[in-house]
């Protein structure tokens, strides 16, 4: 027997307080791998979904008002090892990226950010660094927050990050 994953109102509230995106659309995957734009926002419902595997969803981050939610450093290996690839070749990469995450985060405490305000998430095949914010942003200041941190990090063309648009939707950070 599988188990289902679960998670609670409270847990839901918490995600979505890190990763606040649009509140009209999000994209749903679709049988083909390419993402379809649906209306409504990431609702509970969609959040169990995702968590149960049953659809994969991504979040557009620009709001109506041009502002943001979070920055999300994007420390991923590409191209992406093949399935069943060799450890011992992915092991160093996966280093290199973890030094990549130290100089941000330690640029990022120069910058007056604290420890307790960094999220640092190993999703999948590399490093996920975000900030969320209390409340949105304006996006082009965000934008040079960001690359601001990643200069001083010494990082400026190893590391992308979101946001990236600064119209339409904004970017379409796959959860």
């Amino acid at each position: 027997m599988t188990e289902r994953a679960t998670a609670s109102q409270e847990e839901y509230q918490m995600f979505i307080r890190c990763y606040q995106g649009r509140s009209d659309v999000v994209a749903q995957r679709q049988a083909d791998g390419s993402f379809k734009i649906v209306p409504e926002s990431f609702t509970y419902k969609r959040f169990l979904e995702q968590l149960e595997g049953r659809n994969v969803y991504c979040l557009y981050n620009l709001n109506a008002d041009g502002a943001v939610g979070f920055i999300l450093f994007d420390a991923d290996l590409f191209p992406r090892p093949s399935p069943g690839g060799r450890w011992d070749e992915l092991i160093p990469k996966l280093r290199a990226k973890k030094e990549q995450v130290i100089s941000l985060t330690q640029a990022l405490g120069k910058l007056g950010i604290t420890e307790e305000q960094i999220l640092v998430e190993f999703p999948t095949v590399g490093f996920h660094v975000v900030l969320a914010f209390e409340k949105p942003l304006p996006v082009r200041k965000v934008k040079a927050f960001a690359r601001l941190a990643r200069e001083r990090a010494g990082l400026t063309y190893e590391l992308p990050f979101y946001p990236h648009e600064v119209c339409g939707y904004g970017d379409r950070v796959l959860l």
